[in-house]
């Protein structure tokens, strides 16, 4: 994954998320198949072997398109070195594609995170139970990231991404105004230890939204466009204010071009069905919903025991009017646990016409 977040600063390159990487995991069928259903055109593939202290990594460039090998090699070290090895791999992909980078981004290519292996762990699981959006997925996330931010006090994506995990916490299921607080001072911590991070300004929207002050809330999201215009969080940022802020006409440009720049993006297409409908835009309303179903469908494939997922791809089914398909899956979501899921649920049947069932 860190290996993916430096190739992404290369504006030459489309590169996949780590979301796309963990679905290969569980891929039932050939890679070339998962590659044109993904749209991928090169592919790393490695090994790592672990000798007592010591790892050996082997990795493959693979043109997906032409069946070539560009190129092969290997290193080796020591866990400690881990960072260092995902540099050079970084390096070599690069100089296998032949992509020519400009000395700003060389120097992106070169930026870690943290030091610490340790923390990095801690922070990439918190994401896994962040992306559950439930309760207990933003709970657990808090307590990783927490972990991560004691090994690594300099680690400001930590700072940001626990300021996320507070204020998704404080918003859905737990309104303790202290929640909102911390967030904002690992808002400041992150900016003071790292001033380019722009995705401090996403989680500070909502702080703002949160205690009422609207006109900061609105004005976070903009500034984080205005720095960093093709990061398609920022446009999410925005679209996600009028959202919460009951102005749906005004939240559909915003995650259209969220879901522009990252055709893929599970939450911008749902918010963007969402906000079509209770804007009274049935026609794109209908569209959206008809081009975010595949992707749930893929999704679902890989990830059937996503319930906040299942729920979605439910009423995407009736957002795009095939009702009777609308009516069987909701009828199979039994034994939810997360209240949001059940919420949605609930309005689902009575989109239906099913009281008794919504109830």
């Amino acid at each position: 994954t860190e290996l993916i977040g430096a190739l992404s600063q290369i504006k030459v390159l489309r590169v996949s998320d780590h979301q796309a990487t963990k679905e290969y995991k569980r891929y039932q069928g050939t890679l070339p198949n998962y590659a044109k259903e993904m749209n991928i055109r090169y592919f790393i593939e490695g090994q790592v072997r672990k000798f007592g202290d010591q790892t050996k990594i082997s990795i493959t460039l693979l043109d997906i398109e032409t069946g070539d090998h560009l190129w092969q090699d290997s290193m080796k070290g020591t866990m400690s070195d881990i960072f260092d090895i995902q540099e050079k791999v970084a390096e070599k992909v690069v100089e296998g594609l032949k992509v020519h980078l400009a000395s700003d981004e060389k120097k992106k290519l070169a930026e870690r995170g943290t030091e610490n292996a340790e923390a990095y762990e801690l922070y990439m699981k918190a994401r896994e139970y962040f992306d559950r959006q439930t309760k207990e997925g933003f709970q657990l996330a808090v307590q990783l990231i927490t972990e991560a931010i004691k090994l690594d006090t300099g680690y400001a994506r930590a700072y940001q991404f626990k300021a996320n995990a507070l204020t998704a916490l404080f918003g859905t299921y737990d309104r303790t105004p202290a929640l909102l607080d911390e967030a904002e001072t690992l808002c400041k911590e992150a900016l003071r230890l790292k001033p380019d991070l722009f995705k401090v300004y996403s989680p500070l929207s909502q702080i703002y939204m949160h205690r009422g002050q609207l006109a900061e809330a609105e004005e976070a999201a903009r500034e984080f466009i205005r720095k960093d215009p093709q990061n398609y969080s920022s446009q999410f940022t925005l679209g996600a204010f009028y959202n919460e802020t009951d102005q749906p006409a005004k939240a559909i440009a915003p995650y259209e071009e969220a879901v522009r720049l990252k055709p893929d993006h599970l939450p911008s297409l749902w918010n963007l069905v969402g906000n079509c409908d209770a804007a009274g835009e049935r026609e794109k309303c209908g569209h959206w919903a008809g081009v975010a179903l595949p992707h749930y469908e893929r999704h679902l494939k890989l990830h059937p025991d996503d319930e906040s997922g299942r729920v979605d791809y439910a009423n995407l089914l009736f957002y795009s009017g095939r009702t009777e398909e609308a009516q069987a899956a909701a009828m199979k979501l039994t034994n939810l646990k997360d209240g949001t899921s059940l919420y949605n649920t609930a309005c689902l049947f009575g989109r239906l016409g099913d009281p008794s069932e919504a109830l």
